[in-house]
């Protein structure tokens, strides 16, 4: 459920998964053409939240979906041409629905396109396929480039898996990737693989790799997202092809063995260790279960100022090893030492102490009230309480949601896996 009432998810109209066969979805994705200032500033808006792209816009359900073992149907959908102004997003936005949705969720199935001209409230709404040839031919393409797609019941559609699920014996092998960040919603992307770099604007950005161009070892595999202000993502596999020629992908950036001990965590970890807000707790160890140390949150709390004020972050090669962040936080009016001297920096930090520590760090433009709660809405939490105005704001900037129950638990530890995934939303890695 992309646009529902606050509070309300998809699962409040769940039958239960004895009633349901599959999950139907409409999935539409419109740009306003107009130029007034007012729909310019909705298109930034919508931009920055997902409201036009198909993939990002889908997310929930088919989230709930795979949670539930359903499989999705797009039931209609599409993007309104709004006229020639908007035919050339309403061609890539649609393209990418066809070309794109289904590698990132295979769990949809089937896609419906709203194929007509409807008046509403007095204006004509296109979606109408065959009027136009520039939309249509984006069509066509997309869904001929998608090998998980099939034009008749005559043919057999491949599927999309995960890189690192691949282990087969093939002539070659195509890879796709498509990503976003809070200003775009396409990235560019770089591939680079034995000697040969491409570079791919839109989704689904595919490369193919020949089995003739795996040499016997380790063969490096980059890919390199890149986007606006400055966002670079740089991801590392290792491609290998056995003595029975079967080719396999592995992560060759991520040297942490410990994360399938929660499994959800792990894009969170990765995203956080891409972008450097996090190590492990040794070369091959995160420590997702481990609980956040006060100075290890220092340390976190000058990474992310540094990132934010395009600084270095200070070292980690002092004595004791956490001295140079902690003098970094003072230096910039992070922490005050009086309230947080060094000699605490060992202990293990609260819900509380984290956020204390983290909030004077994170960039004045993150505090956006996102999300509209009211006062009471954290059960062990007033806004009077000590703590209370602190939590509530990052409450509704949305970095943190608290249990199932919306509760803090603020005086309880949290793990590093907590704090890979509130990393990765501070950042709007996510």
């Amino acid at each position: 459920m992309q646009n529902g009432k606050w509070n309300e998810t998809v699962g409040d109209y769940w039958p239960g998964d004895e009633y349901v066969d599959w999950v139907g979805m409409s999935l539409y994705f419109n740009i306003a053409a107009d130029d007034g200032s007012e729909k310019v500033s909705w298109i930034e808006f919508s931009k920055s939240h997902g409201f036009t792209d198909p993939v990002r816009k889908a997310k929930t359900v088919c989230d709930f979906a795979a949670a539930h073992k359903k499989p999705v149907v797009v039931t209609e959908g599409g993007s309104d041409k709004n006229g020639a102004s908007g035919e050339a997003a309403a061609a890539a936005l649609t393209a990418k629905m066809f070309s794109t949705l289904n590698m990132v969720y295979p769990q949809v199935k089937a896609v419906l396109l709203f194929d007509r001209s409807i008046k509403e409230a007095g204006t004509t709404r296109d979606f109408s396929m065959q009027s136009s040839g520039t939309y249509q031919k984006a069509i066509l393409e997309a869904t001929k480039n998608n090998p998980a797609l099939i034009s008749s019941s005559e043919k057999t559609a491949a599927e999309w898996i995960p890189a690192e699920a691949f282990s087969e014996r093939a002539d070659e092998v195509t890879i796709g990737a498509t990503g976003y960040t809070y200003w775009d919603n396409e990235l560019t992307v770089t591939y680079s693989f034995a000697g040969k770099t491409q570079k791919t604007s839109a989704s689904p950005n595919l490369f193919t790799i020949k089995a003739a161009d795996i040499k016997a070892g380790r063969n490096d595999l980059t890919v390199t997202f890149t986007g606006k202000k400055g966002f670079k993502l740089t991801k590392t596999y290792v491609v290998r092809r056995s003595a029975s020629g079967a080719i396999t992908i592995s992560s060759g950036v991520y040297p942490f063995t410990d994360l399938n001990l929660a499994k959800w965590c792990v894009p969170y970890v990765e995203a956080a260790y891409d972008t450097g807000l996090v190590k492990g707790v040794s070369a091959t160890k995160y420590g997702t279960k481990n609980d956040l140390q006060i100075a290890q949150a220092v340390t976190l709390a000058a990474r992310i100022y540094a990132e934010a004020n395009g600084e270095e972050a200070p070292s980690s090669k002092g004595s004791p090893w956490y001295k140079p962040a902690y003098d970094y936080c003072v230096e910039k009016g992070i922490i005050d030492p009086a309230l947080l001297p060094m000699s605490r920096l060992t202990e293990k930090c609260t819900r509380f102490e984290m956020v204390e520590i983290l909030d004077k760090a994170i960039p004045a433009s993150r505090w956006d009230d996102s999300v509209k709660i009211a006062d009471g809405y954290i059960p062990d939490l007033r806004l009077s309480d000590e703590h209370g105005e602190l939590v509530y704001r990052w409450y509704r900037a949305g970095i943190v949601g608290g249990d199932n129950t919306h509760r803090f638990n603020g005086g309880k530890l949290i793990t590093r896996a907590e704090v890979a995934k509130i990393l990765c939303t501070i950042n709007r890695l996510m």
